[in-house]
């Protein structure tokens, strides 16, 4: 399952950061001259910022997938914990930026999660399970 996680959330980032450089090479500078100065700034900031983002999250996926694949003997590092973007800044932002910020957080939130999954182990066995196993263990029996 571990694998299959990290595929699914490496195959999703692959696609966002493809989408971001479409954003970036065709969308962002029709965008950007259409926003005051300021707005232009903060617009370059924040994709640096997704950017930035994404290319952390794609670092540790491939750090996991070559430690699933025995290329490399210790484990991967944990993924750090980035700033996401204020709301003050995401109203200022064209709507395909801020959709594109979102997802991008979205994923950086999923991957976290995963992250802290994996330190912490398996989960306990849930007591009602460990129950109904020993009834059906007991009513075949």
């Amino acid at each position: 399952m571990h694998r299959h996680l990290i595929e699914s959330v490496y195959s999703e980032a692959m696609v966002l950061a493809d989408e971001m450089r479409h954003y970036c090479e065709h969308q962002s500078p029709i965008d950007a001259a259409h926003l005051d100065p300021m707005t232009g700034v903060l617009l370059s900031c924040e994709s640096l910022r997704l950017t930035t983002r994404l290319m952390h999250l794609l670092a540790w996926l491939l750090g996991h997938r070559a430690w699933a694949a025995g290329e490399v003997d210790s484990g991967p590092g944990r993924l750090p914990a980035l700033p996401e973007t204020s709301d003050s800044v995401r109203l200022r932002l064209p709507d395909a930026a801020r959709a594109l910020i979102a997802i991008g957080e979205a994923l950086y939130r999923r991957a976290g999660a995963l992250d802290v999954a994996m330190i912490a182990g398996p989960r306990p066995a849930s007591p009602a399970r460990a129950l109904q196993q020993r009834l059906a263990v007991d009513l075949r029996g």
